[in-house]
């Protein structure tokens, strides 16, 4: 074993003349020809070979034999000799692993395709119940991924879960290829969420269009109950998504999501330019967003959806500023009035921000001025105790009622 590791030849065939056992192994459980491999004296394990080396002994600490470390090591002509010798392909190692999928996490595309040759099963799972396509997906190896898709023949679930990574990287040609395959466009990753969430939040409206010609269903809910629709108005660097404990108290509320729930009507009246019109937004909407947003709505997406804070897509527009695409959110089916945990409508969040411009849009469309949330306040009265004076008269022109008391009895 000492001169196969250390590239003796002439020592080992000495060895070899003589009877040496040449399976024998180490306390580890490696033999000659894992140690020849390994150090990747190819002129030894031809030798060792020859003499009827088992190509199949797993070691003690991982299970593997001596064709997983040469496609790990990437060593493909000793990878062939192996396979010559007739070395089992689909053997696994402790964690699941066979000689194709250590190949493909590491990019050695040149002996993916000798085991592929080599009839290798391409649909047996790890201990993680991936396959050797989904790990060279994960690692970024797209040529081997390419590879394997032409021998992929059962695995749906696997194309599923890369489609879902192609569309998050906005992977067009890949995504295609996928789809071709009779990928599951509506396949879940494991936090929920599917092709067309992710390529709704990056923005890729060209995959957006692929998704929905092959049905994607929009309305699908991920586990915090997001849909594709609010990820295209949210979108993932600002999305916040922490739920909120029934018996939280009402300051950590405050804290943990940002609400504007005091009882304070403290501040006094601000300046009139903290208020924002029609045309002075914080930052315009990038032309892939509100095409994304209406191109989902052509696709049927319910705007009334809630997520499991009960907040809509509306809501999400609303407290990000954006008044485009609160116009294409409200359509006629749109309800203004609901509720999110805090009892909070869309209303009083832009009457909170100081937004007449989307205050307008949804007094037109017939929002509730008087609706109350949990605390007992209106939209005037956040609006009031932020001191936003030209959303008070806006209000107050559509009939709010400046007696309602809140919680505390405190009114305007």
């Amino acid at each position: 074993m000492r001169a196969a590791g250390n590239g003796q030849i002439d020592t080992v065939r000495e060895l070899l003349r003589a009877n040496a056992d040449v399976d024998i192994t180490d306390n580890s459980g490696q033999t000659a020809l894992m140690k020849a491999a390994k150090k990747g004296h190819i002129d030894i394990v031809k030798a060792l070979l020859s003499a009827n080396a088992d190509t199949n002994i797993k070691d003690r600490n991982y299970g593997g034999t001596a064709l997983m470390i040469s496609a790990f090591i990437g060593d493909i002509d000793i990878v062939r000799e192996l396979l010559r010798a007739n070395a089992e392909v689909n053997i696994t190692e402790r964690n699941g692993l066979t000689a194709l999928m250590i190949a493909a996490e590491n990019g050695h595309i040149d002996i993916v395709r000798e085991l592929l040759r080599a009839n290798v099963d391409v649909n047996i799972t790890d201990k993680d119940d991936s396959t050797a396509l989904v790990i060279a997906a994960d690692n970024g190896h797209i040529d081997i991924v390419r590879e394997l898709l032409r021998a992929y023949t059962v695995c749906t679930n696997g194309m599923s879960n890369l489609l879902v990574g192609a569309c998050e990287r906005g992977d067009k040609p890949e995504v295609l290829s996928l789809l071709a395959r009779k990928a599951n466009v509506n396949e879940e990753a494991s936090d929920g969420q599917t092709a067309l969430m992710k390529a709704a939040e990056n923005g890729y409206m060209d995959i957006v269009k692929e998704l929905l010609t092959t049905n994607a269903d929009v309305n699908i809910k991920d586990k915090d109950g997001w849909t594709a629709l609010m990820f295209a108005v949210e979108k993932p660097s600002e999305k916040s998504r922490k739920q909120v404990d029934d018996d939280s108290d009402e300051e950590d509320i405050i804290e943990e999501t940002g609400k504007f729930s005091s009882v304070s009507l403290g501040g006094g009246e601000k300046e009139e330019e903290d208020e924002v019109e029609d045309d002075d937004v914080d930052s315009l909407t990038e032309d892939t967003t509100i095409d994304i947003v209406r191109e989902l709505m052509r696709a049927n997406a319910d705007v009334n959806i809630t997520d499991s804070n009960y907040f809509t897509a509306l809501m999400f527009a609303t407290r990000k500023r954006n008044i485009d695409i609160v116009r294409a959110l409200l359509t006629p089916a749109a309800d203004v009035n609901i509720k999110d945990w805090n009892g909070d409508t869309a209303l009083m969040t832009a009457a909170d921000n100081g937004h007449i411009g989307i205050v307008r849009e949804l007094l037109r469309a017939n929002a509730d001025v008087n609706i109350t949330d949990n605390s007992g306040f209106t939209a005037v009265k956040k609006a009031a105790q932020n001191g936003h004076i030209n959303m008070v008269r806006e209000l107050l022109r559509a009939n709010a009622d400046v007696n309602i008391k809140d919680r505390v009895s405190v009114i305007i």
